[in-house]
């Protein structure tokens, strides 16, 4: 009975831990572009003098070597300055790989220094943990005795599981966000340079605004 009472539990656990992971993902994939695209804005955003300050021309031309907001600040669909309707650049991988790797050696000192671990077997059980892995062969101790620092001490564990699961789970949506938009980019130079080399005419490289 206690098996089958499991197997019902976890059907109905899945699907809203997939919820969970899909709504607060998307949530933090929103934070971290605007954050980016703030970053990138307040560092290439030039010094503007009041004296020789000249309101801007009604058309401008683009570079086709950059980007909207620059080349190393990511791509933007909007063409605008503010930020209004979640559209902003897309976040570096290495900046992803970074969250990832601070967050589980973050949380590995935390679980070697609370559970007297090595930080390699801390580190083994946050990255089996927060991958949906979870072998069971290390968890945080518990006692017999009903006290609070050992209920603090698995609340906060499993805080930092759920934290750190849609992190994860958002780190990845943007790297493949990433990894996509820089396929397409170069499917499109290749097929521009074969069209070129096939036509025998000169075609001018232009920025894509759709």
């Amino acid at each position: 009975m206690g098996r089958v009472v499991t197997i019902i539990y976890a059907l109905l656990g899945i699907p809203l831990m997939l919820l969970y992971l899909s709504s607060v993902g998307d949530l933090l994939s929103r934070a971290l572009k605007w954050l980016w695209w703030r970053m990138c804005r307040c560092r290439r955003r030039p010094p503007v003098s009041r004296a020789n300050h000249q309101p801007p021309a009604p058309y401008t031309t683009v570079d086709p070597t950059k980007r909207k907001w620059g080349g190393d600040c990511g791509e933007s669909s909007s063409g605008g300055e503010e930020y209004g309707d979640g559209e902003t650049g897309a976040v570096p991988v290495t900046l992803c790989l970074v969250l990832m790797i601070t967050y589980i050696c973050g949380g590995a000192a935390v679980f070697a220094y609370a559970h007297q671990w090595s930080f390699l077997h801390a580190i083994y059980f946050c990255f089996s943990s927060l991958t949906t892995i979870g072998f069971g062969d290390l968890a945080p101790e518990t006692t017999p005795n009903v006290s609070t620092g050992v209920q603090v001490a698995l609340l906060g564990a499993a805080f930092y599981l759920l934290v750190g699961m849609a992190l994860i789970a958002t780190c990845f949506n943007l790297m493949q966000e990433q990894m996509t938009n820089r396929g397409y980019g170069l499917g499109r130079r290749l097929g521009t340079l074969m069209a070129t080399s096939n036509s025998g005419s000169n075609h001018r490289f232009h920025l894509d605004d759709t």
